[in-house]
């Protein structure tokens, strides 16, 4: 399947450059990495799309990871990012998209508001879950759908 290997682009120049389809380590799906790179070609952060709807994937893990690299926080890399995975991400069939962050990051939970997600529940985690390290109890999930384009606004450095 063809769906988000050429790189995608949005408005303000972020492109994710496809590197691999490869198993998630801790969550053992299918999984298609990203580097993202700004308008200058410069690497800032990664982004993952996981492909399969597990439970925990629904519950705990969620479908999309983004790490944005510390020199380069403030941009809005990772919600442009998420917003660019939506149609590929409806191409698999994922409706909706479930994205889940720890309670005390202020940062994840706003680019899950600016990419469009809704927020849903903050869940205790089970410390059986093995791919949670201890002193994480709990899981903020928010819900993304995939079924049309998003009408969360365009964040300020998407904005020609």
């Amino acid at each position: 399947m063809n769906i988000l290997l050429p790189p995608l682009q949005d408005e303000g120049g972020l492109r994710l450059e496809y590197l691999e389809t490869a198993s998630h380590k801790g969550l053992c799906v299918p999984t298609r990495f990203y580097l993202m790179k700004d308008a200058h070609g410069v690497a800032v952060g990664d982004i993952n799309l996981r492909l399969h709807s597990t439970q925990q994937i629904l519950l705990y893990g969620g479908h999309i990871g983004y790490t944005v690299y510390p020199q380069f926080r403030g941009e809005h890399y990772a919600a442009r990012a998420v917003r660019l995975l939506i149609p590929g991400a409806r191409g698999f069939g994922i409706d909706p998209l479930w994205i889940t962050t720890d309670p005390e990051n202020t940062a994840s939970r706003r680019t899950c508001e600016l990419a469009g997600a809704v927020y849903v529940e903050t869940i205790q985690i089970l410390y059986h879950q093995a791919i949670f390290p201890e002193g994480r109890p709990c899981k903020c999930r928010y819900r993304l759908s995939t079924a049309h384009e998003s009408k969360a606004q365009k964040v300020p450095s998407e904005q020609p």
